[in-house]
């Protein structure tokens, strides 16, 4: 069995991919999707450790899932098809609830990058104020690529907000999301040393600073 289990593990290092969209496919060592967001949260509420819980397929991810095939006797593949998704999810709540962790994650990380926690979580908060504001689309991904008025974040034109968020960020964007808001209302920010725009300041009530970043009702 042990044989069996590590060439898996070579061949899922072979066969990096990057799978986008519902579980109609499998995912493997490689793959990033929120979708292997919510069976990494499922994994870890198994006993499982799983230090990256950004919905990056790495090889904590991928240990985890061929212990689980193997206990649960499931053929070993090393990879999230269906009939593993199933034995995870079956006694799980998850479901989809982890696409607003997993853009909000995003945008924090592409947006906050060397800026404090606070300063992370007050950008997560903006985020989901637009979110709860009638003015604003009704989801958090909607809310990040929400182009109505032009481009609303940097990051989604640059693509970097497709960059895998670090611990920090997951941290702000899980605590934003149950609730920690040190910024209030606000539904905007932006950093004065580097803005090309200065809209922001100039129509809207200053709320508060945190590191570079001024925060506007």
């Amino acid at each position: 069995m042990m044989k069996k289990i590590l060439c898996t593990i070579l061949g899922a290092i072979t066969l990096t991919t990057t799978a986008t969209g519902a579980f109609s496919a499998e995912y493997r060592l490689g793959s990033e999707n929120s979708q292997i967001m919510t069976v990494q949260n499922a994994l870890e509420n198994k006993g499982y450790e799983i230090n990256d819980k950004s919905g990056f397929f790495g090889l904590k991810t991928l240990a985890a899932i061929i212990d689980f095939q193997d206990r649960t006797n499931i053929e070993i593949s090393g990879t999230i098809n269906e009939q593993t998704k199933r034995a995870l999810l079956k006694d799980s709540d998850t479901g989809n609830s982890n696409e607003d962790l997993y853009w909000l994650s995003r945008i924090v990380h592409a947006e906050s990058q060397g800026e404090s926690f606070e300063g992370k979580l007050a950008v997560a908060n903006c985020v989901l104020n637009r979110v709860k504001s009638t003015q604003y689309p009704n989801t958090v991904k909607e809310v990040i690529f929400d182009t109505k008025y032009g481009v609303q974040y940097q990051p989604t034109s640059n693509g970097t907000i497709y960059q895998t968020p670090d611990e920090s960020s997951v941290k702000a964007a899980k605590e934003a999301l149950s609730g920690v808001n040190p910024i209030g209302d606000c539904l905007f920010f932006f950093n004065p040393a580097i803005a090309t725009n200065f809209w922001i300041s100039e129509n809207r009530q200053l709320y508060k600073i945190i590191g570079n970043h001024h925060f506007y009702l």
